[in-house]
């Protein structure tokens, strides 16, 4: 089977996030950085109470709520 680099890239990701996800860690942040791409050194994080765009750093000792959603369910 041949891929092309989106899909190789794609296979890549899935496979370090399995063994991320079959690792002990002692905190979270290295899957959570895993999941959370900061592509063009935006920001991906927003604080609610203050609406500000933050770094996965700011996190690391905070308890998270963390909440995924396909974008193809949502309803505009």
């Amino acid at each position: 089977m041949v891929f092309d680099a989106d899909e190789k890239r794609n296979v890549e990701s899935f496979r370090m996030l399995k063994n991320l996800f079959e690792m002990v860690h002692i905190d979270n942040m290295k899957i959570l950085k895993a999941l959370i791409y900061a592509k063009d050194d935006i920001q991906p994080l927003i604080d609610g109470s203050s609406k500000k765009r933050v770094r996965s750093s700011t996190i690391s000792s905070s308890y998270v709520i963390y909440l995924m959603q396909d974008i193809s369910h949502t309803s505009f």
